[in-house]
């Protein structure tokens, strides 16, 4: 079940480059753009879990 939710995930976004790239919608160079800043955003917060978990055990 978690590989067709990652498979559909994969899709929806191969999808949206190639109508933001093929067809020049605004909407989904937008929807791309938004997904880059929720990645980003993911990405930070690990490194300050990651950080605050290292700092709690005293490395």
């Amino acid at each position: 079940m978690k590989v067709l939710v990652v498979e559909a995930a994969i899709l929806f976004f191969v999808l949206l480059a190639v109508m933001a790239v093929v067809f020049r919608s605004a909407a989904a160079r937008d929807t791309l753009r938004f997904a880059r800043n929720v990645a980003w955003a993911y990405i930070a917060l690990v490194v300050a879990l990651a950080a605050l978990r290292a700092w709690q055990q005293g490395f």
